[in-house]
């Protein structure tokens, strides 16, 4: 079995842990696939009350792994789509999930990694952790949840901010902001979250899990059907000419040069909400 995730268990509390420490955690198809797969048997254990997600390293998640995209035999689109396919599936189960889900933010979230981050049901920081919507200044659409989950805590005003100006914003911005819920000392985050999870499993299961449920259904009536827009609007954006020259800029570390004409790139067999 890949150690690309690790997982552990501790008083009724399982720690999904991102273990690709040397490309901050990023994510590719092997270890997104590994991650739903440990996510699912959390999920379904009897045992297990809580769940904590984070990362190794100095990072918790930098999103997706654009230089594996680069590197596969198929175009940017095909391996990016199939990625964001498997996203998906760990968003919904987070979100259908009758146990809570705390992300222990040890770092920089980015791109997939803040999507990750802002579906959880409770998120924890460190003071040194930095946030980023990443995706629009590599020529691409947010996915995982992004287009959902940050209007909805942030603010419409916020969530356009992000994705028009793409700057990094840090630990008490995010929680003034809503982004996270406690700022802690680097070494304090996964503690932080073990008293959160310990809380939890001494509470109310029955009770909690109606909750969480009552509440996604008010907020998010319809993730299902916006996640697959998402990653429709992904494949199209990775197959247009400003998602190509984005994937190579960030891969060869140089500042993108995007077309000054907006031709639209749209998927042939798709609309995206809003488009008539």
């Amino acid at each position: 079995m890949s150690q690309l995730v690790l997982h552990t268990e501790e008083d009724k509390i399982a720690i999904l842990t991102l273990n690709k420490p040397n490309s901050f955690n990023a994510l590719d198809m092997e270890i997104t696939e590994e991650f739903l797969e440990k996510l699912d048997s959390c999920i379904a254990s009897s045992t297990i009350r809580a769940i904590i997600i984070t990362g190794a390293g100095k990072a918790f998640c930098a999103g997706g792994d654009l230089l594996k995209v680069c590197e596969a035999a198929v175009p940017p689109s095909e391996i990016l789509g199939q990625m964001v396919r498997y996203l998906n599936l760990a968003i919904m189960d987070i979100k259908r999930s009758d146990k809570p889900i705390i992300a222990a933010i040890n770092g920089v979230a980015a791109g997939a990694g803040l999507s990750l981050a802002l579906a959880c049901d409770l998120r924890v920081a460190s003071s040194k952790a930095k946030f980023r919507q990443a995706y629009t200044s590599a020529g691409l659409t947010p996915d995982g949840g992004w287009t959902v989950f940050a209007p909805a805590q942030l603010g419409l005003g916020r969530a356009m901010e992000l994705v028009l100006l793409d700057q990094a914003i840090d630990a008490e911005t995010a929680l003034s902001w809503g982004a996270i819920n406690k700022i802690c000392p680097e070494d304090q985050v996964m503690n932080t979250a073990l008293e959160w999870a310990k809380h939890i499993t001494s509470g109310p299961a029955y009770a909690f899990a109606q909750a969480k449920k009552l509440l996604n259904r008010t907020a998010l009536p319809n993730l299902e059907s916006f996640l697959e827009d998402e990653r429709y609007s992904m494949i199209a954006a990775s197959a247009s000419e400003d998602g190509l020259e984005g994937i190579n800029a960030f891969v060869e570390k140089r500042r993108p040069v995007f077309c000054k004409n907006n031709n639209g790139h749209q998927h042939p067999n798709r609309q995206t909400p809003f488009e008539s």
